[in-house]
């Protein structure tokens, strides 16, 4: 017999309390079977992460000016390389030049002293003495002028023309050696000694060829000599304006050295307008002797194309680096 519930009390039947227990389990299990989501970055992380990407960008901005300022670096340092290799070879020129002109003179000064010498020697051998100093240094022309003669029956073999711009120069410059002109317009330059003997003054002038002096030179590279007055020489067919120093501003004393690269468009010629002229400067005794050289200025493209891809790998790797950190 079972006993009776007492008032108040619930009697629970044991399948319910069976049943009851088994649907517990399901419950625990969907409870289980929830994911739970990631808690949201809180103000101070987001500010974190966007500080990070914004300095991973500068730096990315950055290198690329340096690059840009690098390549720009290296293409004027091409350039003046270039430059420097021309005004070193055109004042190599210049020097060449200067040194044949004092050998000349050298040898002028020696004959002028075993003419003064022999004072009373003939005119035969005075010819003779020039002579061998034509034929031994590849002097174009040597005469003695002596006071009193006439130019144009002068010993030697220089054109009257050509004297009398000599005289002229050597008359208004007070200078033994520099450039003459000539109605030909073949000019010459010229070196000249005075000879005192018996209280005469006289002088020796030896004229040196142009074609000599000029060189070989090609449609590209034009060789120009002139003095510190713009009176100019050894120039080639390329080249039909008399280029004066003055003009490029360049500062050409009687006493110092200069080296000066002018940009110029006023060169007349073959492929010539417009491109860089390399000048060399040397002091002549008492004057100043400028050689032009004009020509093409090349940089090394092969060297050139060599520093662009090295510096583009450098910006790919950059561009990797940022885009890993920003991913």
């Amino acid at each position: 017999m079972k006993p009776k519930a007492s008032i108040g009390e619930t009697t629970i039947p044991a399948s319910a309390t069976s049943g009851n227990i088994g649907l517990s389990r399901p419950a625990e299990k969907s409870t289980k079977s929830r994911k739970t989501k990631p808690a949201k970055p809180t103000g101070m992380g987001n500010l974190e992460a966007k500080w990070s990407i914004g300095f991973v960008l500068l730096f990315a901005m950055l290198f690329l000016v340096v690059i840009g300022m690098k390549l720009v670096m290296e293409y004027r340092a091409a350039r003046e390389d270039i430059i420097y290799s021309r005004v070193f070879s055109t004042t190599n020129y210049a020097e060449q030049v200067r040194s044949r002109i004092q050998e000349v003179t050298a040898r002028l000064d020696t004959t002028a002293q075993m003419l003064a010498v022999s004072a009373n020697a003939s005119q035969a051998d005075i010819l003779q003495f020039l002579n061998i100093l034509e034929t031994e240094n590849s002097i174009q022309a040597v005469s003695l002028l002596e006071p009193g003669t006439d130019i144009q029956n002068a010993v030697g073999s220089i054109d009257f023309s050509v004297l009398t711009s000599v005289l002229a120069t050597i008359a208004k410059q007070n200078q033994l050696a520099g450039v003459a002109e000539d109605t030909s317009g073949n000019n010459h330059i010229f070196t000249a000694i005075r000879i005192e003997n018996n209280g005469q003054s006289n002088l020796l002038v030896a004229l040196i060829s142009p074609k000599w002096v000029q060189g070989t030179s090609s449609q590209k590279q034009t060789n120009l000599i002139a003095d510190k007055n713009g009176r100019q020489f050894g120039n080639t067919t390329n080249a039909s304006e008399v280029l004066i120093a003055q003009q490029l501003g360049m500062n050409v004393d009687e006493t110092s050295y200069h080296i000066r690269t002018r940009l110029i468009g006023g060169l007349e010629g073959k492929g010539q307008q417009g491109q860089r002229l390399a000048v060399g400067v040397v002091t002549l005794f008492q004057g100043s002797l400028v050689v032009f050289q004009a020509g093409e200025l090349k940089i090394d493209h092969a060297a050139w194309t060599r520093t662009l891809i090295f510096f583009l790998l450098m910006t790919i790797a950059a561009w990797m680096v940022v885009t890993v950190q920003v991913g």
